[in-house]
């Protein structure tokens, strides 16, 4: 009998010490399952991160073509100005006395 009592205890404790290791499998397991998805959490939020600064950067480089087309377009304009204004003055009264001969002849021989 008493040897009887001694493996039940023997046996309880047993089962004790089984049912705190599955326990404390089950907590690892689960304490593994959270950290796997805030490493996949983090993971897709750096992913998002990196696209959002390529296509910043596509947008930043597609930016600096234009400024560079429309420097171009500035200086050209600029240059058209330049050879403008450094043709010979042309005498305003002159010309418009001309414009207005021709007027007047267009006038009268219509």
């Amino acid at each position: 009998m008493a040897q009887d009592k001694t493996l039940m205890g023997q046996e309880i404790q047993y089962k004790d010490m089984m049912r705190d290791v599955i326990n404390k499998s089950r907590d690892r397991k689960i304490m593994l399952n959270l950290t796997v998805q805030e490493v996949q959490g983090q993971l897709q939020m750096k992913e998002d991160a990196c696209r959002f600064l390529n296509e910043s950067l596509k947008d930043l480089k597609q930016g600096l073509e234009q400024e560079k087309e429309d420097k171009a377009d500035l200086k050209e304009g600029q240059s058209t100005v330049q050879q403008e204004c450094s043709l010979p003055e042309v005498n305003v009264r002159a010309l418009s006395q001309k414009l207005k001969t021709e007027a007047g002849l267009l006038s009268v021989g219509g």
